[in-house]
């Protein structure tokens, strides 16, 4: 749970799934990303998300995220992470009004056309 006391008339308190769904969906979004049961074949077992970890730790108002996830042959990788990042902290931000400190995203893989 992340406490969020920015208001004077109490606590607002966000639930771990609710960041967890923010990022799943600004992650969703962004083209290239590519699902996890497509990347079945890797050796993966859980399916019907785009991401292979998150990981978010809070200091005060500062949130920190760490996601994993593969991306389709044909995008360029470095683009396809830095529309990540921009998507999830633009996402998080202006729905829970936590400052983010960090965006940090690791390259599992790509999915190649045979592998889809």
């Amino acid at each position: 749970m992340f406490d969020k006391s920015k208001s004077n008339k109490g606590k607002i308190i966000f639930n771990d799934s609710i960041i967890t769904n923010i990022v799943t969906l600004a992650v969703s979004e962004v083209e290239g990303v590519a699902l996890i049961k497509e990347a079945k074949s890797k050796g993966e077992d859980v399916t019907g998300t785009f991401l292979q970890r998150l990981k978010f730790e809070t200091d005060k108002n500062d949130l920190t995220i760490q996601l994993s996830f593969y991306v389709y042959y044909g995008y360029t990788i470095p683009e396809v992470a830095f529309k990540v990042q921009e998507a999830v902290k633009n996402g998080v931000e202006n729905m829970t009004g936590y400052h983010l400190k960090a965006v940090d995203v690791t390259i599992m893989g790509v999915i190649t056309p045979n592998e889809a």
